[in-house]
C-alpha cells in the first residue's frame, strides 16, 4: 500500500518515491490498481476518503461529464453509512419480529402465574380463617336463611297490605 502524506501547505507527498504528487497522479495510481492511503502529516488522520472524493471531482471536471453519473449516484447511495443504516433497520425489524411474540407470551404467563398465585393465597387465607373460626363456615348458610326470611316477611307485608285495603273498601 502506497502511503501519501498531505502537508499543511496542502501538497501531497508520495513517501515511496520521495516526491510530490497531484490529484491526477493519485487517480492514475488507483486506476493502475495500486492501493493508496493518504494521511494528514500533522495529525496522522486518515484522509483517504476526502482525497478520493477530490479525485472523482477532478475526473468529472477533466472529462466534462463523461464519468458515469449512475456510478457516482451508486457510490453515494451505497455509502457505508447508508449500508449501516439499512442493516440497522433490518436488525431492528428482525428483533421486533422475533422478540415481540416471546415477550407477549412471557407477559401472559406472568399474568396467569400472578392470577393463580392470588387465587391460591386467597384460598389459603379463607381456609385458615375457617379453621381458626369455624363459625365462618356457617355464614353462607345463615345468609341464605336470612334472605329466605326477608322474602317471607316481604310476602307477608304484601298480603297484610292487601287485607287492609280490602277491609277499608
Amino acid at each position: 500500500m502506497k502511503l501519501i502524506k498531505r502537508y499543511a501547505n496542502r501538497k501531497l507527498y508520495d513517501t515511496s518515491k520521495s516526491c510530490y504528487v497531484t490529484i491526477s497522479n493519485i487517480a492514475e495510481m488507483v486506476q493502475n490498481g495500486e492501493e493508496v492511503k493518504i494521511v494528514d502529516n500533522d495529525s496522522g488522520e486518515d484522509i483517504t476518503g476526502i482525497i478520493m472524493a477530490r479525485v472523482l471531482v477532478k475526473l468529472e471536471n477533466d472529462h466534462k461529464g463523461e464519468t458515469q453519473h449512475r456510478l457516482l449516484h451508486d457510490l453515494i447511495e451505497n455509502s457505508p453509512w447508508r449500508f449501516i443504516q439499512r442493516k440497522g433497520q433490518d436488525i431492528k425489524d428482525e428483533i421486533e419480529r422475533k422478540i415481540k411474540p416471546e415477550v407477549s407470551e412471557m407477559f401472559q404467563n406472568l399474568v396467569e402465574l400472578s392470577t393463580n398465585s392470588i387465587e391460591s393465597v386467597s384460598k389459603r387465607v379463607e381456609d385458615s380463617l375457617i379453621q381458626s373460626f369455624p363459625i365462618l363456615k356457617e355464614i353462607g348458610t345463615y345468609r341464605k336463611r336470612i334472605e329466605a326470611l326477608e322474602k317471607e316477611i316481604q310476602s307477608l307485608k304484601e298480603r297484610l297490605n292487601a287485607v287492609e285495603k280490602d277491609e277499608s273498601s
